[in-house]
């Protein structure tokens, strides 16, 4: 361990901007910045009434996508403020998700944990289009892709996984 946030808040998802700052979801319902040297938090603001943002990733410029499960939505994240907007509804019934972003393909990915599927988003209008059914039981959702071999990782629950390889392009 590095250090131990000093907080009661519980934080569902974490990523960092292409700014280099690692922000993490308060409750869902927030957003924070937290410096990963001293675990010193600075609480950013809300989402604006968006809840269940339990998937945070990075987007193609400097600021975050997120995935809204309360309202079944995406939704762009200012860095600034943690206010969000919404891109578009997700056509789907959202339950625990995560989000990772693909550079080369330009893409939103996420895993919808009522559904246990991998969805692309679309970045523009927020539509998700389901891509692959999963073997796992997603209780809670994990997801990262690795930008070297355009790898999508997933975890959930600690007794399912530690981290399985779920999926590549």
């Amino acid at each position: 361990d590095l250090c131990v946030i000093d907080t009661n808040s519980s934080y569902p998802s974490l990523t960092f901007s292409r700014l280099n700052g690692l922000y993490a979801s308060r409750g869902g319902s927030a957003l924070d910045l937290i410096d990963p040297c001293t675990c010193e938090v600075t609480e950013l603001g809300s989402y604006g009434g968006f809840s269940g943002v339990n998937g945070i990733t990075s987007d193609q410029g400097v600021e975050l996508f997120g995935v809204a499960s309360t309202q079944d939505e995406s939704i762009s994240i200012d860095t600034q403020s943690g206010l969000a907007t919404t891109i578009g509804a997700l056509g789907f019934n959202w339950g625990t998700g995560g989000a990772t972003w693909s550079d080369e393909l330009q893409a939103l990915y996420a895993i919808n944990g009522s559904t246990d599927f991998l969805y692309r988003i679309n970045p523009q209008s927020g539509m998700a289009t389901p891509l692959v059914p999963l073997t796992v039981n997603f209780g809670t959702v994990g997801i990262e892709l690795h930008p070297l071999n355009n790898t999508i990782y997933a975890c959930s629950n600690a007794s399912l996984c530690s981290f399985r390889r779920c999926c590549y392009w």
